[in-house]
Formats: structure tokens, C-alpha cells, sequence
């Protein structure tokens, strides 16, 4: 009776390096993804995009579950989370002014977290335009989806702190000015006394010292539990 012999491991040293075994698999995971089309949630995440592009306040907001909540990132920001109906305010307000308004995706990183759930991270980039000027600005989203994919559940941003301190008092002076001649109110306040109030809030909301010398408590008008202008 004869037994055949065992095949022979490959010794420690013969076998490929876990890092380009791994960077294989990706490759293949890739391929494979590629070959079967986007997931859902990349689909998903690429309406909202679209609904961006269109500046489609509904169909954003539709995108989203019921209790999504905008999530601004880093925490120590310390801003509040919006609820869908303060992000469609904002969303409301800030379509108004932009004369056009256009995202473009950087970047994408999809994957699943320990929870099991799909993640999708977006770098994007911002251009628009407005009375008040010209805006550039860039975001990274990350999102989380629902079972099937067709719905955002949770949601955080990278905000540039830069462009808020710069172009958010002059976008709120300008929806300050447009509100006061819908009401009837002063028509003779110029847009640059309008975007010095603005600056002033601002400075308030941040901690900053403003002219009167008062230093505030919390930034960009993000006080009574939500976010304000964004």
C-alpha cells in the first residue's frame, strides 16, 4: 500500500508580502466592481451630486432619511448638527442668491465600516456665483446608507473655515439686504454696511473681539441647538 506525498508548503520566505497580497485583492474587488457597475450608494451619492448641480432643495433633501442630521466636522468647531428642515432652510435661502452653482467630485473612498453598513466619502470641489462674489470652495461628505443604499442616514462634513470667515458675512449681508426690501423695510442701506453687520455677527458667534470690543461665544450663528447660514 502506497500513500502519496503531501504536497510541500512554501517556505516563510516564498510567500508574497501581505501588503501586495492585499493591494491584489483590491485590485481584483476593484475590477469586479467595475465589470457590475456602480454600487447603490455610489449611485445614490452621485444623485446627490446631480441634485446639487440642478440646486434641487427637494430632491437633496429627499436623498436624505427623516432624521439625517448634518453633521459639521472638526468637533472642535463645536457646531451644532442641522436637522433636514434647518438644512433645507438654509438651502432655500442660499439658492436664491447664487446665480449658478456647480460640484465636482475630487475624489471617492467607498467601503464598509465595522457596523456593516456602506460608507462613501466624497472629496468635492465648489465654484459658484453671486452679488457678493465669486465662491471656491471644497468639502469632504462622508455618508452612511440605509440597507438598500437608496438613502443617506448619516452624514458629516469637513467645513473650510477659511472660506466661511471670508464669504459667509458677505453672503449674509446680501440675504439680510433682500429681506429687509421684500418686508418693506430700508432700501437705502447700502450692501457694504449690510456685510460690516454681517462681519460684526460673525466676529460676535466666533469668540472673536468685534469693534465694541465683545467677545462672543459660538461661530457663524449657530446658536438655539442648530446651524445657522451655511
Amino acid at each position: 500500500m502506497s500513500f502519496q506525498e503531501a504536497p510541500k508548503l512554501p517556505k516563510l520566505g516564498e510567500l508574497p508580502e501581505l501588503p501586495e497580497r492585499l493591494a491584489g485583492i483590491t485590485r481584483m474587488m476593484a475590477s469586479a466592481r467595475a465589470k457590475s457597475g456602480p454600487s447603490k450608494e455610489r449611485r445614490t451619492a452621485d444623485k446627490l451630486v446631480a441634485a446639487y448641480n440642478a440646486m434641487n432643495v427637494d430632491a437633496i433633501i429627499a436623498l436624505r432619511t427623516p432624521d439625517c442630521q448634518r453633521v459639521f466636522l472638526p468637533a472642535s468647531l463645536k457646531y451644532p448638527p442641522q436637522s433636514n428642515a434647518f438644512f433645507k432652510q438654509n438651502l432655500t435661502a442660499i439658492s436664491q442668491i447664487f446665480t449658478s452653482f456647480k460640484i465636482v467630485v475630487d475624489d471617492v473612498i467607498e467601503g464598509f465600516a465595522s457596523d456593516g453598513y456602506a460608507r462613501i466619502i466624497m472629496y468635492v470641489s465648489a465654484f459658484g456665483e453671486s452679488p457678493v462674489g465669486d465662491y471656491r470652495n471644497q468639502y469632504v461628505w462622508k455618508m452612511g446608507f440605509t440597507d438598500d443604499g437608496e438613502l443617506i442616514r448619516e452624514w458629516s462634513e469637513f467645513v473650510d473655515v477659511g472660506m466661511a470667515q471670508e464669504f459667509y458675512p458677505k453672503l449674509k449681508g446680501e440675504m439680510v439686504r433682500r429681506a429687509a426690501a421684500k418686508e418693506g423695510g430700508p432700501h437705502n442701506q447700502s450692501v457694504e454696511a449690510q456685510v460690516k453687520e454681517a462681519e460684526e455677527h460673525v466676529k460676535v458667534t466666533s469668540g472673536a473681539k468685534t469693534s465694541s470690543g465683545h467677545v462672543g461665544g459660538h461661530y457663524m450663528g449657530m446658536q438655539s441647538g442648530e446651524g445657522g447660514v451655511r
